[in-house]
């Protein structure tokens, strides 16, 4: 008995001294080199010629990034995550330099050059940002996929909740997109709110609004904080034909 009490307590051991070293190898990339970006959505307007991106290195060893623009097609109807991109066309839009070292504990930029030109609407990129090596082989680094806006002049949301026939809809007519964060649809007539997901709503964009099967339609406000070019309000909105109680 006592042999196998010992045995047990060895594998134990050595178990635990196992298990400690795997955890090291997983924190250990973390903390050798870290990539900090200072903004997820990053915005233009269509007369600037050039907009300038800010990496920090918070890590003990160098890195190596690499970044590359591409323009959304239709981000009216496309879903997140889901979106059609394609390159974005050097003499239109290019960012430099498109491989980026980092020196540990330091900042190091980029910037997006445009040509100017006047737009209708926002046109809508994604960022791709991806750590591609550093001076420890070792580290392990996750890539970043960043909303960049390039917004026109005069840029507005023009928000609307419509009824259809089938329930409710809220549409953009404007120019550029609105973030809807904690929003709510509630039924006045019996005072009761249901929770809605947060959405970027782009121009020209249609969204279905979920409305619950008890939900009287005659009688539904939509109340949500709107974001529009880091201004935030609290707005709340009826459809054209929802009556007054």
């Amino acid at each position: 008995m006592a042999q196998h009490s010992t045995c047990r307590k060895r594998w134990g051991v050595k178990l635990a001294s196992i298990m400690l070293t795997m955890l090291m190898l997983f924190l250990t990339p973390m903390a050798n080199a870290q990539l900090k970006i200072q903004e997820s959505v990053i915005e233009m307007r269509s007369s600037d010629a050039y907009r300038v991106l800010e990496f920090e290195n918070t890590g003990k060893t160098s890195v190596f990034i690499t970044l590359d623009l591409q323009q959304v097609v239709s981000p009216a109807t496309s879903r997140f995550g889901e979106e059609t991109t394609v390159p974005v066309k050097r003499h239109v839009m290019h960012i430099t330099p498109s491989l980026l070292e980092i020196p540990a504990h330091q900042t190091a930029h980029a910037v997006v050059n445009r040509h100017i030109k006047p737009i209708k609407n926002e046109e809508v990129y994604r960022l791709l940002v991806k750590p591609v090596r550093s001076a420890d082989s070792a580290s392990i680094f996750l890539n970043y996929d960043l909303l960049f806006l390039v917004r026109p002049e005069k840029s507005n949301p023009n928000i609307a909740l419509h009824r259809t026939p089938s329930g409710m809809s809220l549409v953009n007519t404007g120019n550029s997109n609105a973030l809807m964060r904690q929003m709510q649809l509630c039924d006045r007539s019996i005072d009761v709110c249901a929770p809605l997901s947060t959405q970027r709503l782009y121009a020209n964009e249609r969204w279905t609004v979920p409305v619950p099967k008890y939900f009287n339609l005659d009688y539904l406000v939509l109340q949500t904080e709107q974001i529009h070019q880091e201004k935030s309000q609290h707005v709340e909105y009826r459809a054209a034909n929802t009556s007054d109680l």
